[in-house]
């Protein structure tokens, strides 16, 4: 052997020239003019460089990818399956309990039943307990009609279950054991690469290797978290609302706060697009062109124009997700503000259990806003804080602080109770509160859902800008009462809403009731995932 590649290889251990030559054998990677032995450490880095891309390529066969693909839908099947079942299986145990106790007062009602007829109870007596006793009959129905269903459901979702385990186990050592069918880079020569990589780490990191690696796998992990998929570009979503909204007590409107936004009873349609094109998959340009017609009550801005009233670019930016634009927001449930908002957002997290959200930017009502707010969320119950700022138009700020806490109870229902406390130098500072009893969430694709909520207001004018009732708290000087509202989805996509509020004004102590009633029909141009 020649004095120059004796020199060349002396520092080359001879281990790493047999696992080389095996590489070449196997053809992960194609050596440069000459024997591998010939090679100096330098060149055996760059070898070893070629060898590892090469591998990771391999790994990523469409054939492995689509098998890993399948697993990770089978696998969000199975989360998704177990905790419906889990469900379902809670409330049919909560349908049988109701069973019980429907059958007790039964029984109770039909022992004094057969007393009073003994006895020789009044008729009035006697009548009130055959009414009771048809009432609990018709409950009874309804409680075994319920469980009936719920116990075929949670049966069935138990054996789709069943078969999505077997279905995510099967793939799962179909991935474990690809390495024994060639689809993958066998589990031995991945472990003499690494020893390879091990040995030359100092000549792959001068040629910068681990910086390529590095960044890489910093594009893997910040892919976007929300994809969607690439065949539909353009999403369009729609809704047609006829809705009509009737005051009892037009002295309660404050005329010199009053906004330009509805008259004191009004008819009105009102359609909706919404469009989301789909940039990159990640970042998509949002909009909602909006027209609003009033056919009862004259109103300037209902006039049936069409007008572009949202625009803004969404997206993730690592973590982060990302709004910019003009885009509709609420806070506080809507207690201090639900409308359209410029400038720009930022959240983080999924309540799983926490999530963050910063705001910045300007509404109608006020040159500058910041917000900042917090939720925690688990299976048992929820909390939200906020601070709220606003500069309203006319030089006078307003603060809004805001604690919230939210918990299931029965499993049918929330249970909520929010408070506020507002700071605004015109208006005065004040506390307010916000009680929620509700059941069920809004759904228009699911026939037969049903929501509806029960609500107690005392809300001083420091703590709101614009809320998202119907009723007529905007136009006054701060507002007390209850509010009911209620929505049943007649059909796919067609949905009836109905809320009623009860206002007393703090500072003038008028009161109105307002009854909102609509109906709205949904569509869209590609199917619900």
């Amino acid at each position: 052997m020649p004095v120059a590649v004796m020199a060349a290889t002396a520092d080359v251990p001879e281990w790493t020239y047999a696992v080389m030559e095996e590489m070449v054998a196997k053809r992960y990677v194609v050596p440069p003019a000459g024997t591998v032995r010939t090679l100096s450490r330098q060149q055996m880095a760059v070898l070893t460089a070629s060898v590892l891309e090469n591998m990771e390529a391999v790994d990523q066969s469409e054939a492995l990818n689509n098998l890993v693909r399948s697993y990770g839908v089978v696998s969000r099947l199975a989360v998704q399956d177990e905790a419906e079942y889990q469900i379902l299986k809670k409330q049919s145990i909560d349908m049988e309990s109701a069973y019980t106790r429907i059958l007790a007062k039964i029984k109770e009602n039909s022992r004094k039943q057969v007393y009073g007829d003994l006895q020789g109870s009044p008729i009035d007596v006697l009548d009130r307990l055959q009414a009771e006793e048809r009432k609990n009959e018709e409950s009874l129905e309804h409680v075994v009609t319920q469980w009936t269903f719920l116990k075929r459901r949670t049966e069935q979702r138990k054996i789709e279950l069943d078969a999505i385990i077997v279905k995510k186990k099967e793939l799962q050592e179909k991935i474990l054991e690809s390495g024994n069918n060639g689809m993958t880079v066998p589990l031995d020569m991945r472990q003499e690469a690494a020893k390879l990589r091990a040995e030359f780490s100092p000549e792959l990191n001068n040629i910068g290797y681990f910086d390529i690696q590095k960044g890489s796998d910093i594009a893997v992990l910040s892919s976007p978290k929300h994809p969607v998929s690439m065949d539909k570009r353009l999403k369009i979503d729609g809704e047609v609302r006829l809705d009509s909204r009737s005051n009892d007590n037009q002295h309660t409107i404050d005329q010199q706060t009053k906004k330009n936004k509805y008259p004191d009873n009004l008819l009105r349609l009102r359609e909706r697009l919404y469009m989301d094109y789909n940039i990159n998959d990640n970042w998509h340009l949002l909009g909602m062109l909006e027209s609003e017609k009033a056919l009862r009550g004259s109103y300037d801005d209902m006039d049936g124009n069409i007008n572009l009233d949202r625009y803004y670019l969404q997206g993730y930016a690592g973590n982060i997700l990302v709004s910019a634009g003009a885009f509709g927001t609420t806070m506080a449930e809507g207690n201090i503000y639900d409308s359209k908002f410029k400038g720009i957002m930022a959240a983080y997290g999924d309540g799983k259990p926490w999530s963050y959200r910063l705001q910045y930017g300007r509404i109608d009502l006020a040159k500058k806003v910041a917000t900042a707010s917090m939720s925690y969320d688990t299976d048992n119950y929820g909390l939200d804080v906020g601070v709220y700022h606003f500069d309203i138009d006319g030089g006078r700020n307003r603060n809004v602080f805001m604690a919230n806490i939210r918990r299931p109870i029965g499993g049918w229902l929330t249970l909520g109770g929010m408070y506020l406390h507002g700071q605004d130098e015109s208006v005065g500072n004040g506390d307010g509160v916000v009680v929620t009893l509700a059941r069920g969430k809004e759904n228009s694709w699911q026939k037969g859902n049903i929501y509806a909520y029960l609500k107690y207001y005392h809300q001083p004018a420091s703590t709101y800008v614009e809320h998202t009732m119907n009723g007529t708290a905007d136009w006054m000087s701060g507002f007390k009462g209850p509010g009911i509202g209620f929505s049943y989805t007649l059909h796919k996509n067609m949905v009836f809403s109905m809320e009623y509020d009860r206002l007393r004004d703090l500072k003038t102590s008028d009161h109105a009731n307002t009854i909102w009633g609509g109906f709205s029909y949904y569509f869209n141009n590609y199917e619900n995932d």
